[in-house]
């Protein structure tokens, strides 16, 4: 579809009969108007032109759905199939095969020059052919986030984190490194101080020890201060890890 100026509408203000009600968050309301095609009708316009002007940009992109009508205070788009990821992984965590494709979507998020590398569980959808789809996309021309902050929370609170930063290490060593300098904060003095001080298990093969989780070599594990396993008990602030967890991570 080619967008230009005939793709806006006016304002909504009714609902019709036919709609049929989906769901409601801060920022709307979305109903089903078609086989392939929802609404959704903004509580401010402002939220509107900003989630608008994103699908005009992504607009033919495989992991958002295509733009059809933009108003004052509402968008009509594809309608999003499949079930939520945070759905799937609470009932049977998150496989390798999944945890790649957040990769990949990732990747795609720093393709686009997106300025918020970062994505709610909530928002991302997967259907049969097990391809994924956001909703409400919002923020990744405004906002900075250079590390997926909210994906890492929602899979350290629902399941499935360290298999994440598995794939991520594997697919994308340089965004896992930003992750993880980001992921643990502890108080220093009256500012805030982001760290990341551990490193992940000594990954042997054929006799030969690797440092799994930093870089490609031992110089990336040099670099590091790595402070005692002590010394990240007594941190009174981790963002999102529990002790068990970061027991796992060593």
């Amino acid at each position: 579809m080619i967008i230009n100026k005939r793709i806006y509408g006016e304002r909504v203000d009714e609902i019709a009969p036919g709609w049929k009600f989906i769901g409601a968050g801060n920022n709307g309301i979305v109903y089903s108007i078609s086989k392939d095609k929802v609404i959704k009708i903004f509580r401010e316009d402002i939220v509107c032109d900003r989630e608008g002007d994103i699908l005009l940009r992504v607009h033919g992109n495989k992991y958002f759905p295509n733009l059809v009508e933009i108003g004052e205070n509402y968008i009509v788009r594809e309608k999003v199939d499949g079930e939520c990821l945070k759905d799937i992984i609470k009932r049977e965590g998150l496989s390798d095969e999944k945890a790649v494709k957040l990769v990949e979507l990732l990747n795609e998020f720093q393709m686009l020059g997106f300025t918020r590398i970062d994505v709610r569980l909530k928002d991302i959808y997967i259907d049969d052919e097990q391809n994924i789809k956001l909703i409400d996309p919002k923020g990744y021309f405004t906002r900075r986030m250079h590390y997926p902050r909210h994906l890492c929370k929602g899979l350290k609170n629902h399941g499935g984190l360290n298999t994440f930063l598995e794939a991520l290490y594997e697919n994308n060593p340089k965004l896992y490194n930003e992750c993880m300098n980001n992921i643990f904060r502890v108080e220093n003095g009256k500012s805030e101080e982001k760290k990341f001080k551990i490193f992940k298990k000594m990954k042997k093969k054929e006799g030969k020890g690797g440092f799994y989780g930093i870089g490609q070599t031992n110089k990336f594990a040099s670099e590091l201060k790595l402070p005692g396993i002590d010394g990240i008990l007594n941190d009174d602030d981790i963002s999102f890890i529990d002790i068990s967890e970061i027991e796992s991570l060593l």
